[in-house]
């Protein structure tokens, strides 16, 4: 006798559904794989995030002060109408991602570059804001000298 092929789609929807939160959604979060990276800090890194975002399903996104790469996919595992097919036995991170804190319910980053002359852009703006800041400070330092001496 012939072992049966497992079915990896799901004829009907999975009997737990994680949180009525997500019934309306379009499984934002089972798209795009997000990595985090290193803030460029040589000239080498700025090359290599400026030959990434030559591709058109790469993205950087910056969140505070946390870099990430987004890459732009679709899970495999997600049917037609984006239900999860192996829901019952999902990787752990798919089990711990929860709305409200999801791409669904608010944007997820501060910045968004999508091309490499947006990264050339943000990273030249960034130096003068960093030299404005120190600028500013050295400013308020001296201040603070003249006050003490009068």
């Amino acid at each position: 006798m012939a072992t049966p092929t497992p079915q990896i789609r799901r004829s009907a929807p999975p009997k737990v559904r994680t949180l009525s939160l997500c019934a309306n959604c379009p499984a934002k979060c089972c798209h795009d794989l997000v990595l985090v990276i290193d803030k460029p800090k040589t000239k080498r890194d700025v090359k290599h995030y400026t030959w990434q975002l030559q591709y058109d399903t790469v993205r950087i996104a910056i969140t505070g002060k946390k870099w990430h790469t987004v890459y732009e996919g679709r899970c495999i595992y997600l049917n037609e109408n984006n239900l999860c097919t192996i829901y019952d036995r999902r990787p752990k991170l798919c089990r711990e991602h929860n709305p409200p804190n999801c791409e669904h319910y608010s944007k997820w980053y501060d910045v968004m570059i999508e091309t490499p002359e947006e990264l050339r852009d943000y990273l030249k703006a960034e130096k003068k804001r960093k030299k404005a800041k120190q600028k500013e400070k050295r400013k308020k330092k001296g201040k603070g000298k003249k006050r003490k001496k009068g």
